[in-house]
């Protein structure tokens, strides 16, 4: 880099100016400039004068015994009076000051009237001498100390991380500063987690295809919801609903935790009942099986090859793309994709033909779980039966229930075989002890409408634990042709 000095005859200062190289940045390597050879390094790394970290010392760290020259000693009479640290590096032939600030108990010195106080060691961790004083200087060949502290005169390990410093010089200093040492870039993201903790409404984690997704329930609990894939296909869905006991404001992050009330391992979003038109070569191509959903080749959930797979999932957080991580956000979603055989394609092979793909978004805002569904047949089919949304009646929801819209308004037994009278009810209502399900479909949404369902059971309920939307029934879908259903699934205190 060439440097080219001018005279300013005004100001009577000379200027030294690089070359263009230098100016724009080719003459420099990436990352050869750190924030300490910068003149605002100070303000992009901060560093307490006390070197000693008491995160370093920890009771699976130190050493549980007294130490002599550097190596426990060969008594263990006074292993309940000593203790020492774990190694805290040090740079060579430089002058510290180690000790308790405030003094504790009297001492300043954290082996307190011990004969042996400070070890040093050297890079391969092999003894080179010791002292006892709080003020020293490190030998030549210095890389680590450690040092005997005094549990029987009070000075346990708490008292020490508390309390220590270790500072450059030989004074001790007037008060104690704790340690830190952090980049402001990595605070500033430390500080924004806070942030969203604090005003953020939805806690994720995400593990492969787990999601778990956290929410105030009420004053004293959070509902975690798990999401996973699942069932005979391994298809996305719900699966898991556990409350957290929480009497905070902030939403929980115990991703693992809570107390289980239901695990489901049936589906929530609808299987079919679907025959292809032409092509028929599956193994059951009269069966009038379902097909999707949880439901494999012998259409019970288990024990056969699948005839539907999840081909893509995603998960965004507030719009952003998020994986294997957790936050806190305003929204999360999950964006996935099946593709699903009909009865009569399907084979025990597993290599049924598929002809439909399922377009799922599933969002969820903090109160409910925003619901849209994409059919988009690879050719055309006939669909006998396809329910859009379903949902369980166990427990914690299992109680009285209620249809909103329809002609069968009344409360009954969520444990009976109900329907809601027609097909304009678009909501259905579980509530327990407090607890409430709601799971409702938009009707002003394409197949909301019911357009494909004649009959009179908009939406009903069965005695095996099943609650279910009629919303396809014997109709002829079109290839490449789009269906779109949009509703909503909501778990909340009354």
């Amino acid at each position: 880099m060439k440097i080219i000095k001018i005279f300013d005859n005004k100001t009577q200062t000379e200027y030294e100016i690089a070359d263009a190289a230098a100016r724009n940045g080719t003459a420099i390597a990436d990352g050869a400039i750190t924030p300490e050879k910068t003149s605002f390094g100070h303000i992009l790394h901060k560093t307490s004068v006390n070197l000693y970290d008491s995160v370093g010392q920890t009771d699976d760290t130190i050493s549980p015994h007294y130490y002599v020259n550097g190596v426990p000693s060969s008594t263990t009479q006074f292993d309940n009076s000593y203790h020492c640290t774990a190694k805290i590096e040090v740079e060579p032939s430089t002058a510290y000051w180690l000790g308790l600030v405030p003094a504790q108990g009297g001492y300043t010195k954290p082996w307190a009237d011990a004969s042996y106080g400070v070890f040093f060691y050297d890079e391969d961790g092999d003894y080179i001498s010791g002292t006892t004083s709080n003020s020293f200087t490190t030998p030549a060949g210095a890389k680590y100390l450690r040092f005997n502290y005094a549990i029987y005169k009070g000075l346990t390990l708490f008292e020490v991380n508390r309390t220590c410093m270790l500072v450059k010089g030989s004074a001790m200093p007037e008060e104690y500063e704790r340690y830190y040492d952090y980049f402001l870039d990595t605070q500033i993201e430390f500080l924004n987690s806070r942030v969203d903790r604090l005003t953020k409404p939805v806690y994720y984690h995400i593990d492969g295809d787990v999601l778990d997704v956290i929410y105030k329930y009420s004053a004293v609990k959070d509902m975690r919801v798990r999401l996973k894939r699942k069932g005979g296909n391994n298809l996305f869905d719900f699966y898991q609903f556990a409350f957290i006991d929480n009497t905070t404001e902030f939403v929980s992050s115990d991703y693992s935790g809570g107390t289980v009330a239901v695990t489901t391992t049936s589906d929530w979003h609808s299987p079919f009942v679907m025959a292809a038109k032409s092509g028929i070569d599956g193994d059951a191509v009269s069966s009038g099986h379902f097909t999707g959903g949880n439901h494999e080749y012998t259409n019970t959930g288990s024990g056969g090859t699948p005839t539907a797979r999840c081909a893509e999932l995603k998960f965004f957080a507030d719009g952003r793309e998020v994986a294997d991580t957790e936050g806190y956000c305003e929204r999360i979603e999950a964006v996935w994709t099946n593709y699903v055989q009909a009865y009569n394609t399907k084979k025990s092979d597993g290599t049924g033909r598929e002809v439909l793909r399922e377009c799922h978004r599933l969002l969820f805002d903090g109160v409910r779980f925003h619901t849209h569904v994409d059919l988009i047949p690879l050719e055309d089919v006939t669909v006998a039966t396809w329910y859009g949304f379903q949902c369980t009646t166990l427990s914690p929801w299992r109680g009285t229930g209620h249809y909103i819209g329809g002609t069968n308004r009344a409360l009954f037994d969520a444990s009976t075989a109900t329907d809601c009278g027609d097909k304009t009810a678009t909501a259905l209502v579980l509530q327990s002890g407090g607890h409430a399900l709601e799971m409702r479909i938009d009707p002003t949404v394409d197949l909301g409408d019911r357009r494909f369902y004649t009959g009179t059971q908009g939406i009903f309920t069965r005695t095996y634990d099943k609650a279910y939307f009629s919303v396809i029934q014997n109709t002829d879908l079109s290839e490449d042709a789009v269906y779109t259903l949009e509703g909503s699934y909501r778990f909340y205190s009354e």
